[in-house]
C-alpha cells in the first residue's frame, strides 16, 4: 500500500486525487509568403511531441532546411479532459516571426 498520494498516482501533479496530467511540447514554424500578393506570414502545421528535446531537435530541423523562416518551442499542460488544457507557455522562440510574436 502507498505511503504517500503521489505514489499511488505517479501521473499526478499533486492535486486531487486522480487527476493525471501531462505535458505536451508543440512546435509552430512560421514562413514568410513568397508571393508579392499575398506579403505576411504562414504559420506552418504544429507538431507535438512527449519531451522537450525531441521538440527542440525538430525546431532545428525545420530551420536548418529552410522549411520554416522562424518557430516557436511550447509546453502545454494537459488533463485528463480536453476541457483541462491550460494556456499554453512559450519556452524558446528562434529565426524571423511574425511581429505579434515577438513580445512577451
Amino acid at each position: 500500500r502507498p505511503r504517500c498520494a503521489a505514489a499511488a498516482n505517479p501521473l499526478s501533479d499533486g492535486g486531487a486525487p486522480g487527476t493525471a496530467r501531462a505535458s505536451l511540447y508543440v512546435v509552430v514554424g512560421f514562413a514568410r509568403q513568397q508571393q508579392r500578393r499575398r506579403g505576411g506570414w504562414r504559420r506552418l502545421g504544429e507538431q507535438g511531441f512527449a519531451s522537450r528535446r525531441p521538440a527542440e531537435e525538430h525546431a532545428a530541423r525545420l530551420l536548418a532546411r529552410g522549411r520554416a523562416d522562424g518557430v516557436i518551442l511550447a509546453r502545454q499542460e494537459l488533463g485528463p479532459d480536453q476541457d483541462a488544457a491550460e494556456e499554453p507557455v512559450i519556452l524558446a522562440r528562434h529565426g524571423e516571426l511574425p511581429a505579434e510574436l515577438l513580445e512577451g
